[in-house]
């Protein structure tokens, strides 16, 4: 099995943010809470409104964090399966 970045076992924190205009705490592995942040950037959105996405289309026997995972996960499937622009061929 090839080396994966996250190894091992990374435990959750408590991240703070604001999510509809109130302050809301919840627990997600630094690893996921990277990557939301990386996916709010590329959308042009905070983190809040990510999560606030994220919390609104789960279902809802789905907690919070987990909702934020799925979303995230689902985020950067659909971004690994668009295919990639090719840089163009260099002047010969």
């Amino acid at each position: 099995m090839p080396k994966l970045p996250y190894e091992g076992s990374s435990q959750p924190r408590p991240y703070t943010l604001t999510i509809d205009g109130r302050r809301t705490s919840l627990r997600l592995e630094p690893e996921f809470w990277e990557a939301a942040h990386k996916a709010a950037t590329a959308e042009g959105i905070t983190i809040g409104a990510f999560c606030a996405a994220a919390i609104a289309a789960a279902p809802l026997n789905r907690n919070r964090s987990a909702a934020i995972r799925v979303a995230v996960l689902g985020y950067w499937m659909a971004a690994a399966a668009r295919p990639r622009r090719r840089a163009p061929a260099p002047a010969v």
